[in-house]
C-alpha cells in the first residue's frame, strides 16, 4: 500500500509540480515505528531525549533499547521536525 501511496505521488508531483512545496525526495520518509525505542516511549511516556539505552519492563515483558535504535529513531525524528 505504501509503495502505491508513492507511485500515485510521484505521478501526481511530475504532472503538476506547483500544488507541491517540496521535491519529490523529499515528500516521503521511513520513520521506525513498534520497535523498543517507541514501544518504551509510548509506555513510560517519555520524550526521545529521556529514553536510556537498555532493559525497560512493559506488561512482564522485557524490551532492551539499543543504542542503534535510539540513534536512528532520533535521528529521523530530527529530520522530521526539520521539515516542519
Amino acid at each position: 500500500m505504501y509503495g502505491e501511496i508513492q507511485r500515485r505521488i510521484a505521478t501526481l508531483h511530475s504532472s503538476q509540480p506547483h500544488r507541491f512545496s517540496a521535491p519529490l525526495s523529499d515528500l516521503f520518509m521511513d520513520i521506525p515505528d513498534a520497535h523498543s525505542v517507541s514501544v518504551v516511549a509510548s509506555h513510560e511516556g517519555l520524550p526521545l531525549d529521556k529514553i536510556k539505552l537498555g532493559p525497560y519492563t512493559i506488561y512482564d515483558n522485557t524490551t532492551q533499547v539499543r543504542k542503534d535504535s535510539l540513534e536512528r529513531y532520533q535521528g529521523e525524528v530530527a529530520i522530521l521536525v526539520s521539515k516542519l
